[in-house]
């Protein structure tokens, strides 16, 4: 009885509700994530993952170097695609619940790590390593090209695999 009369009082408010009730839930992210090996575009910045490794460490004795959790290598090739210099700002990685980690500008006695300083002619290619200290699981790795305004960001998925 109190349907008919709600329907009958409130046919667009009612018509609302149900159209409403039976709508696909709506997704929450709508990102792109590549795989490693994949091209991702942030702007006139060009990436590819081309491998990740796990290590307890970094160095060796005595400039050993332990992390707080783990330390997650990424070796990836950055290229400018663009017509002037450009930098290539530090990254990130996302957990499950997108909780951040910055990459590390401390690194020290790693052979062919990125550096923080990353300035890149036109058509000029980087390749290298970046550094994370991460709890060991699956992540996904946030690019940027770091602009202010108008930021280009692209992810790639760094599985978690025992080494």
């Amino acid at each position: 009885m109190f349907r008919r009369q709600f329907l009958t009082y409130f046919p667009p408010i009612a018509a609302l509700a149900l159209s409403s009730a039976c709508q696909p839930p709506a997704r929450k992210d709508k990102r792109i994530i590549a795989a490693q090996g994949e091209r991702v575009e942030c702007g006139v910045l060009v990436f590819n993952v081309l491998e990740s490794v796990w290590l307890p460490q970094l160095g060796e004795m005595p400039m050993v170097r332990t992390p707080k959790h783990r330390f997650l290598k990424i070796r990836l090739s950055v290229t400018n695609g663009g017509g002037s210099m450009t930098g290539c700002p530090m990254q990130s990685i996302l957990d499950a619940n997108d909780n951040a980690y910055p990459e590390l500008n401390d690194i020290q006695n790693l052979d062919e790590w990125l550096g923080v300083l990353r300035m890149m002619p036109p058509g000029g290619t980087e390749i290298g390593w970046i550094v994370f200290d991460a709890p060991q699981t699956a992540y996904t790795l946030r690019l940027t090209d770091g602009l202010i305004e108008n930021e280009h960001v692209g992810y790639v998925k760094i599985p978690y695999s025992l080494e």
